[in-house]
């Protein structure tokens, strides 16, 4: 019965329609309404899923369903391959084989940084976030969707250990701040058409770097992405025009292999932390459906030596993500 079922032209007509609109909804989000045009989102999903069914058909000796599967997913992985900029999987590779690595002596001195970038709309417990806070040795906690409860819990429990903080704090989605335990310089609020942005400057060890905050609205119709367009455009030639190495951190509603990332990290020599697309499966597999809108970003000659999430103790929640980076002296060197 299931095999007849399969074998019918229009169960065949309608999955030859649903993977075809599938992967151009993927590849052309920008041609297709929301939420189609979000399919973009889940590319690495949709990509495991029609693997998968490729070998389910198989099994049953579907050859034309098998096919369809099969050319769905590698026309996703050619897409994920080309249209990410990353260097993450060049330092995936070259953890695997330190062999390739030239041995050469570890410079005296580096500049290390760690940042961490959470969205405080996630936590389920203030204790356990507060904690997590104070405990994450980052030198600077960038802070998404403050409102003033979180305003004054933070300058109570958190002023020892960040004695500098700025925060524009908002009751909506736009709350943002940063605390560091660096001194802030030069603090600016950026507004695009009402969504506001920070720049900042920080001293590290003597070396002076350029921080950007950067939130945006959810990109469920065409305004909300031109307004993130402008954004990205105006941010990326501040980048590139500034003399500083750069990190900008935030919610950019968009995943780091599409259009608007990419030709961003682009005008602005930017790189993406994050090391692959499989970003947080410590929840099961309905975790896989979770997409990582969050993103830190950094200009040469920084370099990111440590990359991961930002969880919530005792819950596992996701809050963010947290790395660490240094100054490249033009060394290259291993333990």
């Amino acid at each position: 019965m299931t095999l007849r079922i399969l074998n019918h032209p229009i169960v065949q007509i309608t999955a030859f329609a649903v993977v075809g609109v599938s992967v151009l909804a993927v590849v052309f989000p920008h041609y297709f309404p929301y939420p189609l045009s979000s399919f973009s989102n889940y590319a690495n999903q949709l990509m495991l899923l029609m693997l998968m069914g490729g070998l389910f058909f198989l099994l049953l000796r579907q050859p034309r369903l098998t096919f369809l599967s099969f050319a769905g997913s590698a026309a996703l992985c050619l897409f994920l391959k080309y249209s990410n900029n990353s260097d993450g999987i060049n330092r995936w590779r070259s953890r695997l084989t330190p062999e390739q690595v030239v041995l050469k002596s570890k410079p005296e001195h580096t500049n290390q940084l760690r940042v961490a970038h959470v969205n405080l709309s996630n936590a389920t417990d203030i204790d356990s976030t507060v904690q997590a806070l104070r405990n994450c040795k980052a030198g600077l906690i960038s802070l998404h969707e403050l409102d003033p409860m979180w305003e004054m819990i933070l300058r109570e429990e958190l002023s020892s250990a960040y004695p500098f903080q700025e925060f524009y704090v908002d009751i909506g989605l736009y709350g943002m701040g940063i605390i560091s335990k660096y001194r802030l310089a030069g603090i600016d609020t950026l507004y695009f058409d009402g969504v506001p942005s920070l720049r900042t400057a920080i001293s590290v060890d003597g070396q002076d770097l350029r921080l950007f905050s950067l939130h945006s609205e959810p990109l469920i119709h065409e305004s909300a992405r031109k307004k993130l367009l402008f954004q990205l455009d105006t941010v990326g030639t501040l980048i590139s025009h500034d003399s500083l190495p750069s990190l900008v951190f935030g919610e950019f509603n968009l995943m780091t292999w599409s259009n608007e990332l990419q030709e961003f990290c682009k005008t602005a020599g930017l790189h993406e932390s994050r090391n692959g697309f499989m970003h947080y499966v410590s929840k099961g597999l309905g975790s896989l459906w979770e997409t990582p809108f969050d993103h830190i970003f950094f200009t040469s000659p920084l370099q990111v030596v440590e990359f991961s999430n930002f969880l919530e103790p005792g819950t596992g929640k996701r809050l963010g993500i947290i790395g660490a980076y240094q100054v490249q002296n033009g060394i290259t060197y291993v333990e």
